[in-house]
């Protein structure tokens, strides 16, 4: 079991999705397999630009393309978020890659969250930046996890930044009242086990949740 008493943009977004799905996560259940092609894809990316980064020279990114195993479909794709890598400039970037930290919250009542947070580089202006891989940015799980990062490592904004169209979107720090809010409610349900399933099923249940499965046999968790 995961240690509930930690939470990251990941989870935060789990609750918010599906209280009933970040409890079987907390649980280390598994899930039906779901197709991880853009995850790969994803990944591979990611690897390649923090490895270039932290060798201040771009690494050819072909190897990495093939150890992640990324689908050959997925080819174009992979090729337009390198060339989007190359045209605004990145490796010439300063800062910190992959950078961590965990805060440390604790609330009136006395409870203590740990929130976790990773962001893909801090550069030296002060600015939080993470890579995305897929066209869409102004998703609401995006702008929390760009919130929770301007929270976290206590920054005034975080820009996520489309590789596939070169598309930028700038997130800018919340008030400190509406987050600590939020990860209150969130620390009192996973503390008191009140993490129901969402209200009714819908297509987005059918299509992308891992755990649909489960729902929909109405198995449950002693």
């Amino acid at each position: 079991m995961k240690n509930i008493h930690r939470c990251s943009a990941n989870r935060l977004n789990k609750f918010l999705e599906c209280p009933f799905k970040l409890a079987l996560y907390n649980f280390g259940i598994e899930g039906r397999p779901t197709d991880d092609k853009y995850l790969k894809c994803g990944k591979a990316i990611h690897a390649w630009i923090e490895d270039s980064i932290i060798s201040e020279s771009p690494i050819s990114p072909e190897d990495y393309f093939y150890e992640h195993e990324v689908p050959d479909e997925l080819r174009e794709r992979y090729d337009t978020c390198i060339s989007t890598v190359d045209s605004k400039g990145i490796f010439g970037w300063k800062g910190e890659v992959e950078a961590e930290k965990t805060l440390q919250m604790y609330f009136e009542d006395g409870g203590l969250l740990e929130v976790e947070a990773r962001a893909d580089l801090i550069r030296d202006n002060g600015v939080i930046y993470d890579w995305k891989t897929g066209k869409e940015l102004n998703k609401p799980e995006y702008i929390l996890q760009g919130q929770l990062y301007c929270h976290v490592f206590g920054l005034d904004k975080c820009i996520f930044i489309s590789l596939l169209t070169g598309d930028e979107l700038e997130i800018k720090a919340p008030p400190n009242a509406t987050i600590r809010k939020l990860l209150n409610t969130y620390k009192n349900a996973v503390n008191d086990g009140n993490l129901p399933k969402k209200a009714k099923m819908d297509d987005q249940c059918v299509k992308w949740c891992e755990y649909y499965d489960i729902c929909n046999n109405n198995d449950n968790i002693e």
